[in-house]
């Protein structure tokens, strides 16, 4: 029995999956600026003039490398400005003048002219027919490209998010003109819309939530499964169902395997470590066969723990040493497949001759 569980916290929207039982999946999706759009105010330029700090809202500014600007600002100009960078620590978010407004299929950016398709769309055929069908539903001649998740996607649907982006973008845009003070021009949402798009295409025998919003939206996506509202029992929906404590294991440094094997994963400043260690794992009669075995399985694991953990820059994996090429590329498309799921771009290196399997997963 697949079980999907919703509740929200403050600012955090939590989803989780269980089997039989098992947690198999979840994800947190936290409050974030990034991708906010805002009406700012050019407060100083910088020596050069090659950057600006931009006074966002009133009282908070934000910095802009006018590097690949094609505006020539002064101090007082007002822009259209989009998050791409938190604040971290001492340092202000960082903004860009390349607004983009996402849906689950389509990026629109309305300050470029470029009609393209993901690169994670690797079928040339696929690639044409989208292509077309961008061609053929960009009436207001806007920067468009479309996600990974337009793959199958009709012209129907495709023109239906097309229509109510561009409409956002209109409104966005409409309600700059009107203002005369920094401010917020748009909310973006898409992180937890993607969130959700990627829980609700799965099959699931039931839905559990504490929020009420969502059980029209849940009946709609979720049309096979039973919707069932938690009501307070004193504790939250996690906690009820024990799902915070099974969490708190998968993010453990020492992850378990099915196979009796494990993982353990080490952050440092520079990159990720992950040692992949045979464990418990009952020896078989073909060691190469055992070796394989736990690789894969760690493979998988790897995957999802950079999505469970957020982990992004350069990962490195000491898989169980492996003599066959075949072995290798078994557990490369091991990892490959799992991570279809993942919404982060990363670009994978493969293995090294010392035997380690390297890849950069980016940062949003």
């Amino acid at each position: 029995m697949q079980t999907l569980f919703i509740e929200k916290n403050a600012d955090t929207l939590k989803l989780a999956v269980t089997k039989d039982g098992c947690l198999t999946d979840f994800t947190t999706v936290e409050k974030s600026n990034v991708n906010n759009i805002y009406y700012g105010r050019v407060q100083k330029l910088l020596q050069g003039n090659d950057a600006a700090f931009i006074e966002i809202m009133p009282g908070s500014f934000a910095y802009l490398s006018l590097d690949k600007s094609n505006t020539n600002f002064k101090q007082g100009d007002f822009v259209i400005v989009r998050i791409d960078r938190e604040a971290i620590g001492s340092k202000s978010a960082r903004v860009t003048d390349n607004l983009v407004f996402a849906g689950q299929r389509l990026l629109i950016l309305p300050m470029r002219q470029v009609v393209g398709v993901s690169k994670r769309i690797e079928s040339s055929a696929e690639r044409e027919r989208l292509n077309a069908i961008l061609r053929e539903i960009n009436s207001e001649k806007v920067g468009i490209i479309a996600r990974t998740a337009s793959y199958g996607a009709g012209i129907d649907e495709m023109r239906e998010e097309y229509e109510v982006l561009v409409a956002r973008v209109n409104m966005t845009l409409k309600k700059a003109m009107f203002s005369k003070n920094p401010m917020l021009l748009y909310e973006d949402t898409s992180i937890i819309y993607d969130a959700k798009s990627r829980f609700f295409a799965r099959d699931y025998d039931e839905v559990i939530t504490s929020l009420p919003f969502m059980l029209d939206e849940l009946k709609e996506k979720c049309k096979n499964a039973k919707i069932t509202l938690y009501r307070d029992k004193g504790v939250s929906l996690f906690k009820f169902y024990g799902l915070d404590n099974k969490i708190a294991v998968k993010l453990e440094k020492r992850v378990e395997l099915p196979c009796g094997g494990n993982i353990i994963i080490e952050r440092t400043e520079a990159f990720t470590v992950v040692d992949v260690n045979s464990g418990r794992t009952s020896i078989m009669h073909d060691k190469n066969n055992q070796n394989l075995l736990v690789n894969k399985e760690a493979a998988l694991e790897l995957a999802k723990q950079l999505r469970y953990r957020k982990i992004f820059g350069m990962v490195v994996v000491d898989f169980i040493d492996m003599e066959d090429d075949n072995d290798r590329a078994e557990v490369r498309s091991a990892f490959l497949e799992e991570s279809r799921f993942d919404s982060v771009k990363f670009k994978v290196f493969g293995f090294t001759d010392m035997g380690l399997f390297e890849l950069v997963r980016e940062n949003i």
